[in-house]
This record gives structure tokens, C-alpha cells and sequence, in this order.
């Protein structure tokens, strides 16, 4: 082999990894980015349960059971 293609051949392979480590770094911050959606949505969950037993504190305090 002749020194032009061990070179192509060696900058191919540059090409690849760093392509590899941009992809790897894009679902790292993705699954950061699912993490904190997860963690908003579960913290909206929480505070709208709170709104509504403070608009309707009456409801859901009881069970009514019969046997």
C-alpha cells in the first residue's frame, strides 16, 4: 500500500469515530432532556391535584361503603 491510501484509509476512520461521538453525545443530552420533561410533567401532576382538592376540599375525603 502507498502512503496516499494508508492516509484516506486513516482519515476515514477519523471521520468515523467522530461521528460515532457526536451521535453517542446527542442521545447523552437526549436522554438528559427525557429525564427533565419526565420530572416537569410528573411536578405539574402534582401541583394540579393540589389546585384541585384546594378548589373542591370536600371531595375524595370519604368512602362510602355498604355491605
Amino acid at each position: 500500500m502507498d502512503v496516499g491510501s494508508i492516509s484516506a484509509m486513516r482519515l476515514a476512520d477519523v471521520h468515523m469515530k467522530a461521528g460515532v461521538l457526536v451521535l453517542k453525545k446527542a442521545m447523552d443530552q437526549s436522554e438528559i432532556q427525557q429525564n427533565m420533561l419526565a420530572s416537569i410533567m410528573s411536578q405539574s401532576l402534582a401541583v394540579t391535584q393540589a389546585m384541585e382538592r384546594s378548589v373542591n376540599p370536600h371531595l375524595g375525603g370519604n368512602i362510602d361503603v355498604r355491605v
